[in-house]
C-alpha cells in the first residue's frame, strides 16, 4: 500500500506516469508470493479499510507516509527543510495527524484480522525514522494504543536517503528478508 502523490513515489518514472512504490514492492515480491500479491493506491480521500479488511491479508506493506504525501500535497507545508518555525510546526502537525491516520488503519486491520502482520517502511520523510529507536518507540505507541497488534509490527529503514528505491538490490533484499522472516518461510534473516 502506498501512495500516487508526488513527494511519496521514490522512482522518477514512477512518478512521471502516476504508479506508486507498490509497482516496485511487486516486483521484488512477485516470485515469492506469485498469487497473492495486491496493489493499493492511498490518496488524502483514501478510505477502502472494508475492502482491505476483506481480502484477509497475512501482510500489509504500507509506506509510513504515505498518508503524509497526499495531504502535503494538498496543502503544501513542503519538506523538512523549512523557511521558520512556523512552516516547521504545521508540517509535524500534518505527520502527527497522518500517522494518527496510519496507526488507526494497522490498529483496525490488526484487531479485526489477529492473523495479519505489518511491515512499515520509509526512507525518512521524518527525520525520526531515521533512528532504530525512534522505530522501536514508534511501535510501542502503536502497541500500546492497539494491543491487538503487538508483536506484529516490523519497520524498515529504506536506505539511500531521498535516492533510497526498492530497486537497489540491498534494499530490494532487505524487503525480502522481512517478507520471508514475517511469513515465516525461511527460518531466520541473516
Amino acid at each position: 500500500m502506498d501512495t500516487t502523490a508526488p513527494g511519496g513515489v521514490y522512482d522518477e518514472d514512477n512518478r512521471a506516469r502516476g504508479a506508486t512504490n507498490a509497482e516496485e514492492v511487486t516486483k521484488v515480491l512477485r516470485d515469492l508470493l506469485p498469487d497473492s500479491l495486491v496493489k493499493e493506491a492511498l490518496s488524502s480521500t483514501w478510505d477502502r479499510e472494508a475492502q482491505i479488511l476483506g481480502m484477509h491479508p497475512d501482510l500489509v506493506v504500507i509506506h509510513r507516509s504515505s498518508f503524509f504525501h497526499p495531504l502535503n500535497g494538498e496543502l503544501g507545508f513542503g519538506s523538512p527543510l523549512f523557511p521558520n518555525d512556523a512552516a516547521k510546526t504545521k508540517w509535524e502537525l500534518l505527520y502527527r495527524m497522518a500517522d494518527d491516520k496510519l496507526f488507526s488503519f494497522l490498529g483496525l486491520v490488526g484487531t479485526v484480522r489477529p492473523h495479519t502482520k505489518f511491515l512499515v517502511y520509509s526512507r525518512g520523510t521524518d527525520p525520526n525514522w531515521l533512528k532504530p529507536e525512534f522505530r522501536m518507540r514508534w511501535v510501542t505507541m502503536l502497541e500500546q494504543r492497539f494491543p491487538a497488534v503487538k508483536g506484529r509490527v516490523t519497520t524498515m529503514l529504506i536506505v539511500g536517503g531521498k535516492a533510497g528505491t526498492f530497486r537497489d538490490p540491498q534494499v530490494a533484499e532487505e524487503l525480502r528478508s522481512h517478507v520471508k522472516r514475517i511469513l515465516g518461510l525461511q527460518e531466520s534473516v541473516r
